[in-house]
């Protein structure tokens, strides 16, 4: 991608907001309703709360759909942002010894654990800080 298309998609991005979801099942027609209640708009890019750094607030297993774009649309950039928020040359793998703990957070970091501790038993205690309201 030339600089120039990395700017046009940085600018149509930083306009939009996506609808997210707390469930990553689909919406299926008997649940439309309670589909519905779930649902919340939110931006796509934001700021960190602590850093104020811009942050692409996008998550292939929850955002469903980009406010005013059509479904076409809003398909092919999700698609788009899910390649390259799951790049390798952004990604961080963590070489496990023994008293390892690891913190992240998930306000500019997507976790992917790979099931790569055959023989082990894996051990995660999840932590949930209530936080700020995302802002452009």
């Amino acid at each position: 991608m030339n600089q120039q298309s990395k700017s046009q998609l940085t600018k149509q991005v930083e306009r939009r907001a996506c609808i997210d979801v707390f469930q990553n099942d689909g919406p299926h027609t008997k649940f439309q309703d309670m589909w519905r209640r779930f649902q919340q708009l939110h931006p796509l890019v934001t700021r960190h709360p602590e850093t104020e750094r811009t942050i692409l607030f996008f998550n292939r297993a929850y955002v469903r759909d980009i406010d005013g774009m059509t479904t076409d649309e809003a398909q092919s950039l999700m698609a788009f942002l899910h390649l390259h928020s799951t790049d390798a040359k952004f990604g961080y793998r963590h070489r496990w010894q023994a008293g390892d703990v690891v913190i992240w957070d998930n306000r500019s970091t997507q976790h992917f654990a790979m099931n790569d501790y055959g023989g082990f038993r894996r051990e995660m205690r999840r932590t949930t800080i209530a936080g700020s309201v995302p802002r452009r």
